[in-house]
């Protein structure tokens, strides 16, 4: 089994089949991630403004039209990978894993981010926007916690190395719900795999097969569909 490209995954997920190569020519600029420019990959939109402005360092990753460009922002948060590629639990409400997904409506992208237990498999908490702050991610958590009647104390919450995982605010907000961050390695989807797994059923059952006028719609027609 081929291991995945450490770049391929965060390009494969925004662009699906219209992702470009890393290393080539690609829409108007020049991609060139190899060797490691930073700990996020992180979008800008179309023509140059930041979609997450005030999160941690890393490499700007543009949506078709744009050049991959560094931005500078906050220190990434540590967190230490206490999953290890064990997607199991014993019983719900021990371990959690959260992402986030891009669907393309016509007017535009919209973002998704999801709560899973590991247990039942079951998104326990989700939240989708026309942005990618880190608020986004916040809000699918406090569903979660909400719906656990923030009895959440030594929950695991598992998650890639993007920005708003790493950022000072998600660091609070672990803190003062007693939930414990775990975080899988740089660009490595298999540390994630169970989030991958249910976007990649979620765009193959649903967001393929569907055509999203406004961003409206997709959100309306994502809800629909987890619910």
């Amino acid at each position: 089994l081929q291991r995945p490209d450490p770049a391929r995954c965060r390009l494969a997920d925004a662009f699906g089949d219209r992702a470009p190569r890393v290393g080539t020519n690609a829409q108007a600029g020049e991609i060139d991630l190899a060797g490691e420019v930073g700990d996020q990959f992180r979008f800008v939109e179309p023509g140059g403004g930041q979609v997450d402005e005030d999160r941690d360092a890393g490499t700007a990753l543009s949506l078709p039209g744009d050049v991959i460009q560094l931005v500078d922002g906050e220190r990434p948060v540590p967190a230490p990978d206490l999953i290890g590629r064990d997607f199991t639990a014993t019983g719900p409400n021990q371990r959690w894993c959260g992402d986030i997904t891009y669907i393309k409506s016509w007017e535009g992208w919209v973002y998704l981010a999801t709560v899973i237990d590991l247990h039942s498999r079951r998104v326990v908490g989700w939240a989708v926007a026309d942005h990618m702050r880190t608020e986004l991610v916040l809000d699918a958590l406090a569903m979660a916690v909400a719906a656990r009647h923030g009895d959440v104390a030594g929950v695991i919450a598992h998650a890639d190395r993007g920005s708003q995982y790493t950022s000072n605010d998600m660091a609070v907000y672990l803190e003062r719900h007693g939930l414990r961050g775990s975080m899988g390695r740089t660009g490595v989807c298999w540390d994630n795999a169970l989030a991958e797994s249910f976007f990649a059923s979620l765009k193959n059952e649903f967001v393929y097969r569907t055509v999203f006028p406004t961003r409206r719609k997709a959100i309306d027609g994502i809800a629909h569909w987890i619910e």
